[in-house]
Parts: C-alpha cells; structure tokens; sequence
C-alpha cells in the first residue's frame, strides 16, 4: 500500500491541475477496482467482497486526489 501511494500522489502531481479532478477521481476508483482484483486473485476463494474492501481502505487509506497546479493563479 506504501508504493502504490507513492506511485498515486506522483500521478496526482502530474495530472493535479486545474479543471482534472474529475479524471484524478476517476482514476483513483480505477485503481480501487483494480487493487480489489488482484488482491482476490492470491488464492482460489475470494479474500475480499466490496465491502470488507472498504474496510480495509479505512485502515490502510489510499491518497486522495488533489489539485496541485492552478492554471489560473499568478
């Protein structure tokens, strides 16, 4: 979860500028439904449904989106 934070906030550092948060939001549940894939995919029977997922982000919290560069300021 450590690296794929990492990996999270450098996009959001990339892509953070004005008018994207909807894209940012958007990828960040991509991301979410991508994790909930791999992480029930370690073994036969599923480690995981949606909600005790959720759970388990409110333990181990992916980054939020966030605009870092605003076109519009000076």
């Amino acid at each position: 979860m450590k690296k794929l934070n990492q990996i999270l906030v450098g996009y959001y550092h990339y892509y953070g500028i004005t008018d994207n948060s909807q894209s940012l939001s958007n990828f960040r549940f991509r991301m979410m439904r991508s994790l909930y894939k791999w992480l029930n995919r370690r073994s036969q029977k599923k480690s995981y449904n949606w909600e005790e997922f959720n759970q388990m982000l409110k333990a181990y919290p992916l980054a939020k989106p966030k605009i870092y560069v605003s076109v519009y300021a000076k």
